[in-house]
């Protein structure tokens, strides 16, 4: 998701990464499989794939359906940036207060030690944010706890740690400290096409999830770019790796934004409504799921819009359309719903996202919205009726 402003980049500009591995190019195929099934309209990315219906894998190494039985009601959990300044209050009691906290990064020159933003070491966020405090005090009030690693900006441990079992233990210190419910892992830009961290990610996963238990191990997502048609080639093949990898992967988290428009309101919403259902039909194809098992492939779907401005010119995300998705959520029981991001979810002062173009145009900020709004209405928009907070691991297991 969006870095800060001084480096945002447009994702789907960070996907123009060239040819992929041969390996990383399994997943074209089932890339496209559900595009011609899509309904609505919805801008085409300039980075779309071709149509297709393949049949799922069958080959010996083809994932079985998951097993978990994490997060069966749908959840709603708001990305916080932790580092962003003003802090943004998570452990607040507010209808806001519930949040996916991002993003644990590899520390700069320590590349599998975990990091806040390549900002903050975990003992230094205790000391100077009160995360420590802050999380027990989420906890405290009933939520569950979803840590978010990766984004757009800063080294991904994955990418960036050589070795499956320091990354493994890189995973456990973050577990330890703050006993997350939900690891989310928003993989973009360079790390989608990176088939060797995609392979270290899996490999520490499975070990830690030997190591701690079935009651101890978190959910795993993966938070994942999409296009009208659906999953991206490279993103479809991060989840077969990652299932052949052996994680029980509880869902698929697609970043519902940025679709190179112009587009807002309402055909805001029905682009994200078509990247939704072409997805829909790609998991069907991923999890290995049979006929008749359309619903349990919802529910290992998540969605997660940028509210307000996006970073492309001319998209906006409204709070209609916030709405419009919430009922789309309940309509076909998807497991879960976020968005970028609740420090972002306030109206902007005066020329506060404005472009410095000299088009008057808005710009995406980092803390406010780009559109008129009372304080935290995206988030009591897209939360209406469901879940405040991350599902608790050991409730399911």
């Amino acid at each position: 998701m969006a870095p800060p402003s001084s480096q945002r980049r447009t994702p789907f500009q960070l996907l123009r990464l060239g040819p992929l591995a041969a390996a990383v190019a399994l997943g074209a195929a089932l890339a496209a499989c559900s595009a011609g099934a899509a309904g609505g309209p919805g801008s085409q990315p300039s980075d779309g794939q071709a149509s297709g219906s393949p049949a799922p894998p069958t080959d010996s190494a083809s994932p079985s359906p998951s097993s978990s039985t994490h997060g069966s009601a749908p959840w709603f959990g708001g990305y916080a940036d932790v580092t962003l300044k003003p802090l943004y209050p998570f452990d607040d009691t507010t209808s806001d207060g519930r949040a996916v906290l991002a993003f644990v990064i590899a520390e700069p020159g320590n590349p599998c030690e975990p990091s806040w933003g390549g900002q903050y070491s975990l003992d230094k966020a205790a000391a100077e944010l009160d995360l420590d405090q802050r999380v027990s005090r989420l906890r405290q009030k009933g939520h569950g706890v979803a840590l978010s690693f990766g984004g757009a900006a800063g080294e991904e441990l994955a990418r960036a740690c050589p070795d499956a079992r320091a990354l493994a233990q890189a995973y456990r210190k973050v577990i330890d400290r703050y006993a997350p419910d939900v690891l989310d892992f928003d993989i973009e830009a360079k790390n989608l096409s990176d088939v060797g961290a995609t392979e270290r990610r899996a490999q520490a996963l499975r070990q830690v999830a030997g190591e701690v238990g079935a009651a101890r191990m978190p959910q795993v997502w993966l938070t994942l770019p999409v296009t009208a048609q659906g999953l991206t080639a490279e993103a479809s093949a991060v989840v077969l790796q990652t299932l052949r990898g052996g994680v029980d992967v509880a869902g698929v988290n697609i970043m519902t934004m940025d679709y190179e428009g112009p587009a807002s309101g309402q055909k805001m919403l029905a682009t994200s409504i078509q990247a939704a259902t072409s997805t829909h039909g790609q998991l069907v194809q991923l999890f290995g799921l049979g006929r008749g098992q359309e619903a349990a492939a919802w529910k290992k779907l998540g969605l997660t819009p940028m509210i307000g401005v996006n970073d492309v010119l001319g998209e906006t995300f409204d709070l209609q359309a916030a709405q419009g998705l919430n009922k789309f959520i309940h309509d076909h029981g998807i497991a879960r719903l976020s968005m970028w991001s609740l420090n972002r979810d306030r109206p902007c002062s005066p020329g506060e996202s404005q472009r410095q173009d000299g088009t008057g145009e808005p710009e995406a900020a980092d803390t406010c919205s780009g559109v008129g709004h009372a304080r935290g209405a995206f988030a009591a928009a897209l939360s209406s009726g469901l879940l405040p907070s991350a599902p608790a691991a050991a409730a399911s297991s």
